[in-house]
C-alpha cells in the first residue's frame, strides 16, 4: 500500500464516479450527487464525477457493440 495513504489516516484517496446515459446532457444528473458527496468528505479526499452522454441507446446491446468496435 501507498505510504501517503496510511500517513493520511486512510483519507488521501480519489473517488471517481462515472455516469453513462443515453439521453441529452442534464446538469442535474451529477450536480445533486456532487452536492451530497461534498458534505462529508475528509480533507484529503478528492471526488471526481464524470458524465458520459451519447446517442447509443441501451436497448439492443448498442453499448456492447460500440465497446467491442473500439477495442
Amino acid at each position: 500500500m501507498n505510504q501517503n495513504y496510511y500517513q493520511s489516516s486512510k483519507t488521501k484517496v480519489k473517488l471517481v464516479g462515472v455516469l453513462v446515459r443515453d439521453t441529452e446532457v442534464n446538469y442535474r444528473d451529477l450536480h445533486s450527487r456532487a452536492k451530497a458527496l461534498n458534505k462529508n468528505i475528509p480533507g484529503q479526499m478528492i471526488i471526481e464525477l464524470v458524465g458520459v452522454y451519447s446517442g447509443y441507446k441501451m436497448e439492443n446491446d448498442n453499448w456492447v457493440k460500440a465497446l467491442r468496435r473500439s477495442g
